[in-house]
């Protein structure tokens, strides 16, 4: 059997080690909080990032198909032109 004076020193230690580990809990819990903010952070930001891509490849894909409407239907292709010697460029 533990005298007075020892009990009381174990019940102080057992005292203090709950409050540590419920401190160590309440740290965690904050922690995982926090980790939890910036993954929806991130998402978000991807998210975002892929929607503004996708945009301006699809507006940049329409240009692209405007334009070929556009151009006037070349007879010649590239290989029946009649080509000039070099020389005769300047």
């Amino acid at each position: 059997m533990l005298t007075p004076e020892a009990e009381k020193t174990v019940s102080e230690a057992l005292s203090e080690l709950k409050k540590a580990m419920d401190e160590q809990k309440e740290f965690n819990q904050q922690l995982l909080e926090e980790l939890d903010k910036r993954d929806r952070y991130i998402t978000e930001r991807l998210d975002q990032r892929d929607e503004q891509l996708m945009k301006v490849m699809n507006e940049s894909l329409e240009a692209k198909q405007i334009a070929a409407e556009g151009e006037p239907v070349n007879e010649e292709s590239e290989s029946e032109k009649p080509k000039k010697p070099w020389w005769k460029l300047w």
